[in-house]
């Protein structure tokens, strides 16, 4: 979905692998037969209060109108059904402002913190890359309902 934008290019067995293991924490938003956007992410095993959301894509048509925002919140919903949600991460480039945004907006709206923390140094890509910040928010009251 080349109009998505700015994704990390990964190869499709990794979507494969994403979406058949983790398809609790996949979410795919509909427009009739369209696209409209995506959230994948996961439960990290370091980290099994954690929601690890790893790419979000959202077609331009829908920006703006609230999709990324309610993909985020079945992603936190649909993991809480498992076990409790007490934070979601993501990691983003200090220069993604929309991601940046979106994960802003998400602690803004639920009252809670969006940390920053150091995550994965540029050095780790073996190609041009930036440093991607691991964003923290939480705690999410309730274990991740909706408070």
């Amino acid at each position: 979905m080349p109009e998505i934008g700015e994704l990390e290019r990964n190869s499709a067995y990794a979507y494969v692998l994403l979406c058949a293991h983790f398809a609790g924490t996949a979410i795919v938003a509909h427009d009739g037969a369209e696209l409209a956007g995506f959230v994948l992410g996961y439960r990290p095993p370091t980290a099994p209060d954690a929601v690890f959301v790893w790419q979000v894509g959202v077609r331009p048509a829908w920006r703006g109108a609230g999709l990324g925002q309610r993909m985020l919140d079945e992603v936190v919903r649909r993991a809480g059904e498992v076990a409790a949600v007490r934070e979601l991460q993501a990691t983003v480039a200090p220069d993604n402002h929309a991601s940046r945004a979106l994960f802003h907006g998400f602690a803004r709206r639920r009252g809670v913190a969006c940390a920053v923390r150091a995550g994965f140094p540029a050095a780790l890509f073996p190609t041009a890359h930036a440093d991607e910040e691991l964003l923290v928010i939480g705690p999410l009251p309730g274990g991740g309902g909706h408070g």
